[in-house]
């Protein structure tokens, strides 16, 4: 819902890190960051933080109409610091091409890192790599030449036409196959 402007406490995630590198990289013209957290820490300090029962159903099972209202209960009744990795149950193409995964806070008033920070381990399992404004069409152009583009994260004619505006013709010409085949030709 979050790429049609409806507002959503879930926060996008992958379990690649080229795809994330790809998503942080896309609209940015500043330095940007990706960030690589241990997912099974955060399961396992949800867990431990709060023992309760609807928490531990919320993460193992598929979601009901009866585990939604619980779901709802958890996060409006009684926010409390904390956040969760959630999947829908039936992945869609897209999620399973991006492979992606969604993390949600527990306490809207406070932020995403906010909430992580209320685990203990928070410095050892969670890290972010800072990719400085200057590299971002160098690594646009190492991502493109392992076939992570907007096209193969989109699929269809719009995700094609997308992908068309995020690396420019001419470092596209200059690229790795541009130089095999003038290396070819000339030979």
């Amino acid at each position: 819902m979050q790429h049609y402007g409806a507002p959503t406490r879930l926060l996008d995630f992958s379990y690649s890190i080229y795809v994330a590198t790809y998503f942080a990289l896309e609209k940015t013209t500043e330095d940007c960051l990706v960030w690589a957290i241990d997912g099974r820490w955060v399961v396992e300090k949800t867990k431990e933080k709060y023992d309760s029962p609807d928490i531990k159903q919320i993460l193992h099972d598929p979601i009901t109409e009866e585990l939604e209202q619980k779901f709802g209960k958890v996060l409006f009744e009684d926010p409390k610091p904390f956040v969760l990795t959630i999947n829908p149950f039936k992945l869609n193409e897209r999620l399973t091409i991006q492979k992606g995964v969604f993390m949600c806070t527990g306490d809207v008033t406070k932020s995403f890192e906010d909430n992580l920070k209320s685990f203990d381990g928070y410095k050892q399992r969670v890290k972010k790599f800072l990719i400085p404004k200057r590299l971002r069409l160098e690594f646009l152009q190492r991502l493109y030449d392992i076939n992570i583009t907007h096209a193969t994260l989109f699929p269809g004619l719009a995700g094609f036409a997308r992908s068309l505006s995020i690396l420019p013709p001419t470092l596209l010409m200059e690229g790795p196959l541009l130089n095999l085949a003038t290396k070819t030709i000339l030979k």
